[in-house]
């Protein structure tokens, strides 16, 4: 198959972008490709001259499988050249063998056009691996990618599922992957063989919860990290839109560990949403899914009203006490530092408290009334 240096790219492009975007913190390696050339008649795979690899990767062939020229791959991106045919023989097979060191914690799988793939009889044709030199073999389940390029009716770009558990070793090893016919029904087509190495980003979140108490919420996650110059940043909204960072930890070391942040702001009948944003040492951020916490209270009768609120310059708090005393009105900014603090003398019953916001700049507050029986937070606007 004569590659033409944009197609190449363009397929190359491709399969990264599928892989990245689906690869659950993941980054795919270039793929290596099988070239072929154009073949002037059918050969036998054995006896086929004209292959060529311009990858370092050892690449080598073998089967009972034709080269052919004839119905060649319609897909954009792909050649226009020879391909692999199997016969409607059973048992008639192509093999591709890779030489490669596969990177730790790496998963393997592979792509490649095909003709006559059948939805309704989809093992037709089997797919297998080995990483044992042809000893042993696993079938590979496979598909047409998301959004299957189905231009012409009969080509279709597949892809196996990924292979966990590939020998990672520093030396070279090989694997194996196996096209053979099962029926003799149909006849199928190869084209465009990509071996996909898809290897795991420095940071793995693998859970993501939290928990409330009285006056708390207290973040909980766990995660792998490679490298303990990784950082996991947490950040909290009050719009699930808007995030502002609360918190910032290192990774623990090399491995999976535990990690935790208690936020002492809670606002009343209210949500609150958290996310963690991880970055790695190269660079690289990634996001969690957000939580929604619900850290308001049952209604305690202790702030009956709040206002104006939206407020200018001043608001108005009346609370209804339980008894004489002390109330604290504490009000926190959206990152949960302190801004104003004061305390008044109340009586039982209800007590209206001014209070002066105009230094306060324009935001979202949490206004936080104590009293030696009761707390209660609510919601404070300013605006200017």
């Amino acid at each position: 198959m004569d590659y033409i240096t944009f197609k190449i790219n363009a397929m190359r492009t491709f399969i990264l972008t599928i892989f990245v975007v689906t690869g659950f913190f993941t980054k795919a390696q270039t793929p290596i490709m099988e070239t072929v050339g154009i073949p002037t008649s059918s050969v036998p795979v054995n006896s086929y001259t004209g292959w060529s690899n311009t990858n370092t990767n050892i690449v080598s062939y073998s089967g009972s499988a034709e080269v052919q020229n004839q119905q060649p791959c319609t897909i954009p991106v792909s050649s226009a050249g020879g391909n692999i045919l199997l016969t409607n023989t059973v048992g008639t097979f192509f093999s591709v063998t890779y030489t490669i060191t596969v990177p730790p914690l790496a998963s393997v799988g592979i792509d490649f056009a095909m003709r006559n793939y059948d939805a309704s009889s989809p093992n037709e044709m089997v797919l297998m691996m080995s990483t044992t030199n042809g000893m042993t073999w696993v079938n590979l389940a496979y598909q047409p990618f998301a959004g299957n390029i189905f231009l012409n009716g009969d080509w279709n770009y597949m892809t196996s599922g990924s292979v966990i558990g590939f020998p990672n070793s520093s030396t070279p090893a090989t694997i194996t992957f196996r096209f053979q016919q099962a029926s003799s029904a149909k006849q199928f087509r190869l084209d465009d063989i990509n071996l996909r190495i898809t290897v795991p980003l420095s940071i793995n979140l693998t859970s993501f919860s939290s928990n409330t108490s009285s006056n708390d919420v207290t973040l909980n996650w766990t995660a792998n990290s490679t490298n303990p110059a990784n950082s996991f940043i947490l950040e909290r909204s009050t719009n699930a839109m808007n995030f502002s960072a609360i918190n910032t930890q290192t990774a623990k070391g090399s491995g999976t560990y535990n990690y935790n942040y208690t936020d002492a702001i809670s606002v009343a009948n209210s949500k609150v949403f958290y996310r963690l944003q991880m970055k790695d040492v190269s660079g690289k951020i990634t996001y969690s899914n957000i939580l929604a916490v619900n850290t308001g209270k049952k209604k305690s009768g202790l702030i009956e009203s709040l206002y104006p609120s939206p407020a200018r310059k001043s608001t108005t708090v009346a609370l209804k006490a339980t008894a004489n005393g002390i109330a604290s009105i504490e009000i926190f900014d959206a990152v949960g530092s302190k801004v104003k603090t004061q305390t008044y003398s109340i009586v039982q019953g209800l007590n209206s408290i001014l209070i002066d916001v105009s230094m306060l700049k324009a935001g979202t507050y949490i206004l936080k009334a104590s009293t030696k029986e009761l707390t209660q937070s609510v919601n404070l606007v300013v605006v200017r």
